[in-house]
């Protein structure tokens, strides 16, 4: 039972669950001003794209076996056989029925929101993951609107605040970098096991690396206009997301230089992830 939750945990890749329930939290944060007191409609907001992320990576994971057998990502849940295809289908239709339907108690924006990424999520599975910068734009903005989802389950219909716009466009531009990264990363077994037209095989590794490493350069100006727009500048605030520009710009220049090494680009998607929860915990702490 244990090593079976463990790899389910791995299927539906619960490290970026746990970002995206951060990401609603924060979005409520800036919104509010202040520390969410409805501990129930928290609690909702956070589980729809936790619901809809478990499905979606699931799905993905269905449709990318072959692909990733290629790619000798043996480590997969369903490539081991660690994880049955009944049970991954059936994480797919449970965590895509549960996500709307929580999105629908809270109210008409977040079921919105809900519904059209539920829509997208199952077009990029099959179809948007292999068209260049198509599906890398899609997770960018998966990692972006939860920020906007948060602050929208707390104000309806309200419009959201500066910040919530400048916060979202900084996760766009972090999560587009480290998505055509890993487009680098997966390049030999996107063209050979689905005839892919990701960035990577259309473009070349070396310019790919460009666009990337650009993306990850943005959000250092983004990270600033944040704070104009109404951050406090505490020393804590400002720490961390000095700190996370940092963490980006290296990463930058090692995608730059490292484009050809499998080892780093596997790192710099794993600290991508890191440099933005700082940053968050900086901007929070400049709200509270």
């Amino acid at each position: 039972m244990r090593n079976f939750a463990s790899a389910w945990l791995a299927l539906v890749r619960f490290e970026h669950a746990i970002m995206l329930a951060v990401a609603v939290g924060v979005g409520q944060i800036l919104a509010l001003g202040n520390l969410p007191q409805n501990l129930a409609l928290l609690a909702a907001a956070v589980l729809v794209p936790i619901f809809n992320e478990f499905a979606s990576f699931a799905h993905n994971d269905l449709l990318d076996i072959e692909s990733d057998r290629k790619n000798r990502k043996l480590d997969r849940p369903l490539v081991s056989g660690k994880i049955s295809r009944e049970a991954a289908w059936a994480t797919v239709a449970i965590g895509y029925i549960a996500s709307n339907l929580i999105a629908y108690s809270i109210n008409q924006t977040a079921f919105a929101i809900s519904v059209i990424f539920t829509v997208l999520s199952v077009a990029y599975n099959m179809k948007l993951k292999d068209m260049a910068l198509v599906g890398n734009a899609y997770i960018a903005a998966s990692m972006a609107v939860p920020f906007y989802f948060g602050a929208a389950s707390v104000l309806a219909s309200e419009p959201a605040p500066e910040t919530i716009i400048w916060l979202c466009e900084l996760a766009f531009a972090a999560g587009l970098g480290r998505e055509i990264a890993k487009t680098i990363q997966d390049e030999k077994g996107d063209r050979n096991a689905r005839g892919s037209a990701s960035i990577a095989v259309v473009l070349g590794k070396k310019t790919s690396a460009i666009i990337s490493a650009a993306c990850y350069f943005m959000v250092l100006p983004l990270s600033y206009f944040i704070f104009q727009a109404g951050i406090r500048q505490t020393v804590f605030a400002v720490g961390l997301v000095v700190a996370a520009d940092v963490a980006f710009a290296y990463l930058a220049f090692g995608i730059l230089s490292k484009y050809d090494n499998p080892k780093f680009l596997k790192f710099a998607q794993k600290a991508s992830l890191g440099a933005l929860a700082c940053g968050l915990a900086g901007i929070v702490l400049g709200v509270i």
